[in-house]
């Protein structure tokens, strides 16, 4: 039996939690492959921070964090996991300091 069409599975999984996705993912080869297309959808990174800079941006940004250790955090970083949006909401990044050319 065929899986819904996407807009209504997109409805389902918006509301399954990760672990229930998982267990969903594992119901059958079809549902495995839905799960997947929709976790590459629903957990974008780059659709998110695209309210607050452009694509060469957030690429610098992104190499920023690997260099650094720098983390997403506060409501943006709660949008993201929760796979919600908040109109109004800032982007948060956290640090620790760096001294640069010490040993």
């Amino acid at each position: 039996m065929p899986l819904l069409p996407f807009p209504t599975n997109d409805l389902i999984c918006n509301c399954l939690s990760p672990r229930d996705l998982y267990r969903y993912s594992r119901a059958n080869r079809e549902a495995y492959g839905y799960v997947q297309s929709y976790r590459t959808r629903a957990f974008d990174i780059y659709t998110l921070l695209s309210r607050y800079s452009t694509e060469p941006e957030i690429n610098q940004l992104r190499i920023l964090q690997a260099l650094t250790g720098m983390l997403i955090s506060g409501s943006t970083a709660s949008q993201f996991f929760n796979r919600l949006l908040y109109p109004q909401s800032d982007l948060d990044i956290r640090g620790t300091s760096i001294q640069w050319g010490s040993r």
